[in-house]
């Protein structure tokens, strides 16, 4: 938009060259005017709060239209009234999902609803039909969470070669595990065929303070760390005719531990303490806890260093019976995930070394089982070889590897650490959102730079993340609107524990800019559009560093999101649709909710626009109220009474609505009633009921007829009771 951006760029100077910071925060700059400048960055001002929307006072509704939509980066959706018809109705939003798709979004739970849509948006018709029946058929409906959150958090990627069936095969078999584990419970809320916010996770007999009890995880943990089929970098499939679920739980080759068998009379996960445990030539007595019975099963599987051809799939691991660091952590992941613990990899690239965390008691806790059968050493932050803890190595970007991709810096629990905050604008200084932000330095023994960790720009243009003390960082910046390489941004001298760098640049290219005039005028008096809305979260999309062709693209959900609102008259939206500048009465940018009442000062068509137009690589989660208001005819609304039993708070429902050939109405609490039908004109159509209400709860049915038995036309039409309550119907065609 350009109304607020106008003066900001009449009072800003930008340098625009590649290479070429630029400065926008009152800290230090290096000398070489190319180096990450000391100082903590300052916070964005908060959005403005929302006005109340105007009284209903002398206003008759008409038509109203409620929405939740997903509005991905470079799209919009706008409300149009239709003047002619006196209806509301959305448009310019295309749809991204097949019907199959939006049947399994229909029966995921509700709070999963929004990731799930959002996946399928990025898959392609013949993935959202495969996946989507998937859901829809799946054989027990227990699963239903489960499978949903695997399609909807696997990255769009993995499903290229991703048998679909393997996903509830998956599930299937941590609840058949489940029934042979003592020490874990998988725990199921609510009813999938009920619907709503049904969940499952799991809770585990563990020791604190001495003390035995059953500790419940988080379902997000659950779902994450337990559930998820993909471990590291390896491809999700099938091997031998098993997923690794499966195979490392119930199959071994002759001579080596079956998991199954060293878990069957283990009771308790763990204490929650820091271990050593020795593994060689050790068994498994039945004090064990899991955790450690999982870890030297993993010793005794890889006795030896490893060998060509070192693979990355569990099960192939599993049979080599050797593996240095990597190999071990993937089989320790997926061994701890198939006893149902919930399990991490971690990632220090630069210095040659991964490892693994456990989920426990609202943290991550190292865990590591060391090559060659090695003991076990759980919260031990040592595990880095960090010389804060006696190593030789000083570590630079050490990162979790969530499922789909997005790496979670963990850094801090190894080492003392810096802070980095990137900022990336465009070339007329607009934040730029959704830049992949490539953070390198050294490799272990080596000059060559290494990727360390990547991430991405929010809705600020900013990525913030810790690294590292005492070492060289390099910056690449990537975006549709550009490239830039910053170089060297902070040197190792300078690279002191504690210590905020701030780095600015910008982009050649530019945001798509609406370029936004106030329109105004004296009320015509008959026409009033009433908006509510507000975005409850917002996505933004990056890809990990170890598979930077973005084979490993997630999706990073933010709990607050923002969008841009217009209303416009038909000449300011067609003026808007082609490019140009326009008119509009409202004009809001960035704001994360609002509410409008404009009476209308112009005749004809008008649209209430959501948009993520500007936007480069965000996908905002918008919910809207339109209601539309009539002068002085009509049925004008009443507050419902204090008496009202049902769910929602109204004394009179219908159901179906919309309907096509009949609409039952109920109507509680006693008295006089008057049931009445208008038309959208405010003419009585309908008298179904004059007198007394003897019952607490009366029926009635609209045939869809007026009182001479005429079937009247599809649209708007109220229900009144009286001088109670009125309610909007439609009559579909």
């Amino acid at each position: 938009m350009r109304w607020p951006i106008l003066a900001l760029l009449a009072s800003t100077s930008w340098a625009l060259g590649p290479g070429v910071t630029v400065q926008t925060e009152p800290v230090r700059r290096a000398p070489d005017g190319r180096r990450a400048t000391v100082g903590v960055p300052t916070q964005a001002s908060a959005q403005r709060p929302a006005g109340e929307l105007a009284p209903d006072t002398g206003w008759a509704l008409i038509d109203s239209l409620t929405l939740h939509r997903l509005i991905p980066a470079g799209e919009r959706l706008a409300v149009k009234f239709d003047s002619a018809t006196e209806r509301l109705r959305d448009t310019l939003l295309p749809e991204f999902l097949t019907g199959t798709a939006r049947q399994a979004v229909a029966v995921a739970p509700g709070w999963l609803k929004d990731d799930l849509e959002d996946n399928f948006r990025r898959l392609t018709s013949a993935q959202q039909n495969d996946l989507g029946r998937l859901i829809v058929e799946c054989p027990d409906k227990r699963y239903y969470d489960e499978v949903c959150f695997q399609v909807a958090h696997l990255s769009p990627v993995a499903f290229m070669n991703l048998p679909p069936q393997l996903l509830v095969d998956n599930v299937q078999t941590a609840y058949q595990i489940d029934r042979e584990l003592s020490f874990v419970d998988i725990v199921d809320y609510g009813d999938p065929l009920r619907g709503g916010d049904y969940y499952s996770t799991t809770r585990y007999r563990a020791i604190a303070s001495g003390e035995t009890s059953w500790v419940e995880i988080p379902k997000e943990i659950y779902y994450w760390w337990v559930v998820m089929p993909k471990i590291t970098d390896e491809q999700v499939k099938y091997c031998y005719d098993y997923f690794w679920r499966e195979y490392l739980f119930y199959v071994c080759d002759s001579g080596y531990p079956l998991l199954q068998e060293k878990l069957a009379t283990t009771t308790v996960l763990w204490d929650g303490e820091q271990h050593n445990w020795q593994n060689r030539n050790q068994g498994y007595p039945d004090t064990l806890p899991a955790v450690a019975v999982v870890s030297r099963w993993v010793a005794h599987t890889l006795p030896e260093a490893a060998q060509p051809p070192r693979p990355i799939e569990p099960i192939e691991i599993a049979r080599d019976h050797n593996g240095n660091c990597g190999e071990v952590q993937d089989l320790l992941c997926a061994a701890a995930r198939t006893a149902l613990i919930p399990c991490g990899g971690v990632c220090d690239i630069n210095e040659d070394h991964v490892w693994c965390e456990i989920w426990w008691q609202g943290e991550f806790h190292p865990w590591q089982v060391d090559l060659g059968g090695g003991p076990t050493n759980i919260k031990n932050p040592g595990i880095a070889y960090d010389r804060k803890y006696g190593g030789s190595k000083q570590v630079s970007g050490v990162w979790d590897w969530r499922n789909d991709g997005w790496q979670r810096s963990v850094v801090g629990t190894y080492s003392d650490v810096c802070t980095l905050t990137v900022e990336v604008r465009d070339s007329v200084g607009r934040l730029v959102d959704g830049a992949v932000i490539k953070l390198l330095s050294e490799g272990w023994g080596t000059s060559e730079q290494w990727n360390a960790i990547f991430g991405v720009t929010d809705r600020s243009g900013r990525y913030t993340t810790t690294l590292g003390d005492w070492q060289n960082y390099y910056l690449a910046v990537s975006s549709p609107l550009g490239q830039h390489s910053g170089g060297m941004i902070i040197d190792s001298a300078s690279c002191e524990p504690g210590t905020h760098f701030f780095y600015a640049c910008s982009l050649a290219g530019r945001l798509d800019t609406l370029v936004v005039l106030p329109d105004s005028g004296p009320s015509l008096d008959r026409y009033r559009l009433d908006v509510s809305y507000a975005v409850s979260r917002e996505a933004v999309y990056g890809f990990d560093c170890y598979n930077a062709n973005g084979a490993n693209e997630y999706a990073l959900v933010m709990s607050a999101g923002a969008a841009d609102f217009l209303l416009l008259d038909r000449q300011g939206f067609t003026d808007y649709l082609s490019g140009r500048e326009f008119r509009a009465a409202v004009a809001d940018e960035n704001q994360n909710a609002g509410n409008h009442s404009l009476p209308l000062f112009r005749t004809g068509d008008h649209y209430a626009v959501f948009s993520n137009q500007e936007q480069a690589n965000l996908t905002a989660f918008l919910d809207a109220t339109v209601r539309l208001y009539r002068r002085g005819v009509g049925i004008a609304e009443s507050v419902p009474g204090p008496n009202w039993p049902s769910a929602d708070g109204s004394r009179l429902t219908a159901n179906p609505n919309p309907f096509r050939r009949a609409v039952s109405l109920r109507l509680a609490a006693g008295g006089p009633i008057e049931v009445r039908i208008y038309d959208a004109a405010g003419r009585s159509v309908r008298v179904l009921a004059v007198g007394r209400q003897l019952s607490a709860v009366s029926s009635f049915t609209w045939d869809g007829t007026d009182e001479h038995g005429r079937a009247v036309p599809a649209g708007v039409y109220f229900c009144r009771s009286g001088d109670r309550e009125a309610i909007v119907l439609r009559r579909a065609e």
